[in-house]
């Protein structure tokens, strides 16, 4: 089993470095690191020169979308699976080999995911006795538990990501490998974020672009299956609902700041 590495980068000059370390620090060395620098204004890719050989570039000449930027590397990419990290984030040093271990247990899967921590890593877990559960279809379609920088998949899954996404592009790629195939959650935090989701570049307004980009997910629904057809409209107003609800959740707490630093 070999790993191919993708990470899209754009102006990630201030962390591409630690991401790429912690893939070079793996005790289960990746086949390639595959970096997609995404048409950044800073020295991403000067950055990522420094370490070749063993990172290879890809410089694409226009902003095409982090689901463009996996895309173009994986194309490239020549390993038997496909690990997944944004250019902010790190892995634990252990997470390939427990991910090649699980795959080697089960060649059947095509997809292995695990959550993230804020924290730093600690200890290597114990994870020889932790169990694969399912994440069926149906319940990714009213939540998305999953980051992309913890994702693994198999390289002949025959699915990529939908490059006609900029945001929840994740979300879309994962519920079409589920209605082809069972996905798999691993009980362990193996990568570590370094902000959490949502946060940056302006918060509320983030968080609508992600809402846009859920209800157009659903409303493709019907082209992974037509008889979800008549659900849209139900997903659609609760995407809406979700909106609202964080909205306003948002703007209370601002107002409750805004109160007590006043007193």
């Amino acid at each position: 089993m070999t790993f191919s590495v993708i990470i899209p980068a754009f102006n990630a000059a201030a962390t591409i470095e630690r991401a790429i370390q912690s893939c070079r620090n793996q005790s289960f060395p990746p086949l390639e690191i595959i970096v997609v620098d995404d048409a950044s204004e800073d020295d991403t890719s000067r950055i990522t020169e420094s370490f070749a050989p063993s990172v290879r570039l890809i410089r694409l000449p226009e902003n095409k979308g982090v689901a463009y930027a996996r895309n173009a590397g994986w194309r490239e990419a020549v390993g038997s699976h496909i690990a997944f990290l944004d250019s902010d984030d790190e892995w634990h040093p252990d997470k390939l080999k427990i991910i090649a271990a699980y795959f080697d247990r089960r060649p059947e899967i095509k997809l292995i995911y695990h959550p993230y921590t804020l924290a730093e890593f600690g200890r290597s877990p114990h994870w020889e006795n932790q169990k694969l559960t399912p994440y069926p279809f149906w319940k990714l379609l009213f939540t998305n538990p999953l980051q992309t920088s913890c994702i693994c998949v198999a390289g002949n899954i025959g699915l990529q990501f939908n490059e006609k996404f900029r945001y929840c592009e994740d979300h879309e790629f994962v519920l079409r490998v589920a209605s082809k195939y069972k996905c798999y959650q691993l009980p362990l935090k193996l990568t570590r974020l370094d902000q959490p989701q949502l946060l940056g570049g302006g918060l509320s307004g983030n968080i609508w672009k992600m809402r846009k980009g859920e209800m157009k997910m659903y409303r493709n629904l019907w082209r992974i299956h037509l008889l979800l057809t008549p659900l849209i409209p139900v997903f659609l107003l609760g995407s809406v609902m979700k909106h609202v609800w964080r909205w306003m959740s948002i703007n209370s707490g601002r107002e409750y700041h805004r109160k007590k630093n006043k007193s």
